[in-house]
């Protein structure tokens, strides 16, 4: 026996003496605990369906399972042909797997003691606590006992038990020191959301476990394997799962890359690359697609798209060639039909890595049994074979394969059953999974449905040679086989595994004879080729949203990037108008940046302070009363003038105008939310939207004035953009920032603050129709967005930006509803036009003129100097 080192053993038993003499005398050898010394040959004996929890040879710990508590497990290797079992030491602690939770799953392992005291436990059902999941679990999950001895011993609760829950019913564990096989089946009750717990031990159900307790397993939870104490030795081996229904969606993580770097402000100085990983829960129906979206685009599958290669169309299915003898026929409902046999039809493209999705249907009288078909994978191109030489031939063409297409790929591929037969018909034991006469599935594993109806299947394929397969069914995963050499076949005569070793190959849907009427529809196949990274380039901010879809339809809740690149800094012009080439000279400033946009130019004089270059900031809302009579409300509801000044909205749906037009304009004001019932009140901005008034008047309807909308709200609404003020945790899913319809933002991007907090807001519109909106909050840029033509609003029937081209327009404050008050202060607009900001220099004499632009990323320009002679 070989000790591997894993987490370090605390042995409890006293050695014998005479096992002392032994080792003293020199007459017994202990092996080292060496890679040398320890083979584990003996692979985990699964059932089919079940995928390994530990490959019988490694430490746990790099396998996904977390030691918690004190002692540990040890990975022991009894020698050739007994292959490595896991051995408690220490405790009370507990080998839990940490990289997945289940639901709905049937557990089956082997476990032995060697000692009819020695006591042990697994535990199902409980939540991860890092170092302290071993009590955790105690005290929130189940526990299925493993202890034997006899009634009185100290421990009345023996194998089988739901420890502290439920006796078990009978006795049935096999003497210590011999193996016994454990199968612990959890099922949620829909009616109780509480788990049934089955206990099967060594083919006798020995607990029935309704659960029924609040604090109690209610949901996916961890599985684990106690150490309990120094005096307890329990081994376990053969650990594998088999997931009974598929609820948990895939995750999906990233990660980032650049030739550039990410400055302090998030920006990125060159494209990024985003590479994406997906996988499905442990023992799930696997990955069926990762997909993405960027700025609100088109959901896109992440690497090779799905191919439809039957549609039910004619044009489909002549691309598909017939192998003697019988054949399919296309119906008129556009499915695919068997017409006697023994025959096939196949896809004339090779397939490395895939997954093969359609739907198949028993149209057989079920009085009269089931329909027998299959499906063949991983086959080399039957045609080209059986026109080679005799010396050519692939290995595996023995017998009929040395001239029938459809024997090249039952003896060069694998044929994964397609036949659900019972009753005095049904002479074919293999059913709906099997791979043929390698992993067979009973009827039961092979989860039949009605026959008559149609049945969701899928095939994955991964691997070189020795590629493994995942066979799912209605959602259900039926069995995971790998093609490893050394495999011989039930039929004799038949290729080994050995002679089935190709990287690649075809697709085929067998028709096997007269009496079977199967029928095919929607077969698609999706390449698993690995995807390039998304390449983000251009200069911009983005939003990178992705998600994964598994094989039974669950769907992962979508992750949101925000990816900002500013390739480089400003760039800033400078313009003097002197006449005559003496006089006073007026300088224009005009700065540029493709990235972040520019948040202030800056100049100075003769080395004198740094001024920013802008245009005077003016109050369009103060503290006077005038200033407030300036706008105009429009629509039900009010906003009421406070006595410091600031407004606070009432009852809506309605706006407050302000009657100037602004182009580039640099926008500034503070709000707060005074809502106090613990809802959160709702309020927006709006932007660059036409005169409503004379929008509401004019005969001639901005193309933006949906169904003749009049109404002056709505002509905001409909002609100009929303920039939004709501921080609720629930309700509108479009938070503060937000460019509403067309570019959400979700709670946490929206840099929230609680209610009755002041946040400082500044919206820097520029540029002509496709103009760019920068939104920062409380100094922080948290949204950009460029009004270019062919965006399509999120809300059906509202209008796209190419009707909401407008280079200038109004400013409009909204007061969205009766429980909505956001109050309002010190509203100010700053012209961004350059002539606004243009300076004169009319000292006489020779001066020096430096200038510089700052972006949003932080980037700064170098220093322009430029010399007026006045």
């Amino acid at each position: 026996m070989t000790v591997l080192p894993t987490a370090g053993r605390v042995r409890g038993r006293p050695v014998s003496l005479v096992l002392a003499l032994l080792l003293a005398v020199g007459l017994l050898a202990v092996p080292t605990a060496t890679a040398d010394a320890a083979t584990c040959d003996r692979a985990p004996d699964l059932q089919p369906g079940f995928t390994p929890m530990w490959d019988g040879a490694g430490d746990p710990r790099s396998q996904g399972w977390r030691q918690s508590g004190p002692g540990g497990f040890d990975v022991v290797d009894d020698g050739p042909g007994e292959g490595c079992r896991l051995l408690s030491t220490g405790g009370l602690g507990l080998l839990w797997y940490a990289d997945a939770s289940f639901a709905d799953y049937e557990l089956r392992m082997q476990w032995r003691t060697e000692d009819a005291t020695d006591n042990s436990g697994i535990f199902v059902g409980f939540p991860s606590a890092g170092g302290n999941t071993h009590n955790l679990a105690i005290s929130s999950g189940y526990e299925v006992q493993v202890r034997e001895g006899t009634i009185g011993d100290g421990e009345d609760q023996k194998t089988g038990s739901i420890y502290n829950e439920q006796r078990e019913l009978r006795r049935a564990a096999n003497p210590a020191g011999q193996w016994n096989d454990y199968a612990i089946t959890v099922e949620r009750n829909e009616a109780l959301d509480r788990p049934t717990i089955t206990v099967e031990l060594n083919g006798e159900v020995v607990n029935v476990f309704q659960g029924t307790e609040d604090f109690r397993a209610t949901d996916a939870g961890h599985i684990g394997l106690q150490n309990h104490g120094v005096d307890d030795d329990v081994s376990f081996r053969d650990i594998g799962i088999r997931m009974l229904s598929d609820a948990q969606p895939p995750t999906t993580t990233h990660a980032l890359s650049s030739t550039g770097e990410q400055l302090p402000s998030g920006w990125w100085t060159a494209p990024v690359e985003v590479a994406l990983d997906a996988s499905d829960e442990f023992g799930g129906s696997g990955l069926a697609r990762t997909e993405y979206r960027l700025d609100g685009g088109e959901w896109t599958t992440h690497g090779a798209p799905e191919e439809v290669i039957f549609d039910g169309t004619r044009e489909t299915f002549d691309r598909w060639r017939q192998a003697p003898s019988g054949s399919f026929q296309l119906m008129p409902d556009g499915t695919m039909h068997t017409v006697g046999g023994l025959g096939m039809l196949w896809y004339p493209v090779e397939y490395g890595d895939m997954v093969l999705r359609f739907q198949f249907r028993d149209m057989r009288p079920a009085p009269t049994g089931g329909s027998n078909s299959g499906v063949f994978v991983r086959f080399p191109d039957p045609d080209e074979a059986v026109s080679r030489a005799p010396e050519d031939r692939h290995a595996c063409q023995t017998g009929s394969a040395e001239t029938s297409p459809a024997w090249v790929a039952i003896s060069c591929g694998h044929e994964i059953q397609v036949y659900d037969g019972t009753g005095i018909f049904d002479f074919e034991p293999q059913k709906t999974g099997s791979i043929y006469n390698f992993s067979p599935l009973t009827l039961d594993e092979a989860n039949p449905g009605t026959q008559g109806e149609w049945q969701d299947y899928e095939i994955r394929v991964e691997g070189g040679g020795d590629w493994t397969t995942t066979i799912v069914r209605n959602g259900q995963v039926l069995q995971t086989w790998t093609n490893s050499p050394g495999q011989e076949a039930a039929r004799a005569g038949d290729p080994s595994t050995d002679l089935r070793q190709f990287a690649r190959g075809h697709i085929g849907l067998q028709n096997h004879g007269y009496p079977d009427h199967m029928q095919f529809r929607n077969v698609r196949v999706q390449r698993l080729e690995p995807a390039e990274p998304l390449l983000i380039a251009e200069p911009g901010r983005h939003t990178l949203e992705y998600r994964s879809v598994d094989g039974a339809g669950n769907v992962e809740d979508s992750t949101t990037l925000r990816i900002d690149i500013d390739p480089a800094a400003p760039v800033t012009t400078a313009t003097v108008d002197q006449p005559g080439g003496t006089g006073p000279a007026t300088i224009t400033l005009q700065p540029t940046d493709v990235g972040a946009g520019v948040a202030r130019t800056e100049y100075r004089i003769d080395d004198g302070a740094w001024t920013d270059y802008s245009g005077p900031i003016e109050t369009l809302l103060g503290t006077s009363q005038a200033s407030f009579d300036e706008w105009i409300q429009a629509g039900p509801g009010s906003f009421e003038r406070q006595p410091d000044g600031s407004i606070v909205s009432r009852g809506g749906l309605g706006m407050l105008w302000h009657p100037r037009a602004f182009g580039d304009v640099h926008l500034t004001y503070e709000w707060r939310d005074l809502r106090t019932d613990g809802g959160r009140s709702n309020s927006g901005l709006f932007v660059r939207f036409p005169n409503p008034d004379e929008a509401a008047a004019a005969g001639d309807l901005h193309a933006c004035q949906r169904g003749g909308e009049t109404r002056p709200e709505w002509v905001a609404i409909y002609c100009g953009q929303e920039l939004q003020m709501y921080d609720g945790a629930t309700g509108e899913t479009q938070k503060t920032g937000s460019v509403y319809n067309f570019a959400p933002l979700d709670l946490q991007q929206a840099r929230a603050v609680p209610t009755g907090t002041w946040s400082t807001y500044e919206v820097e519109l520029t540029g002509g129709g496709d103009w760019t909106a920068t939104i920062a909050r409380d100094g922080e840029v948290i949204n950009s967005f460029t009004n270019s033509p062919g965006q399509q609003s999120s809300r059906s029937g509202d209008p796209g930006t190419d009707l909401r081209q407008f280079a200038e327009g109004h400013i409009g404050l909204q007061n969205h509803g009766s429980s909505d008050l956001v109050q309002i202060r010190n509203v100010r607009v700053t012209d961004l036009s350059p002539e606004a900001a243009a300076f004169v220099i009319d000292t006489p004499g020779t001066h020096t003129v430096e200038f510089r632009s700052i972006d949003h990323a932080g980037r700064v320009e170098a220093i322009t100097v430029l010399t007026v002679t006045v």
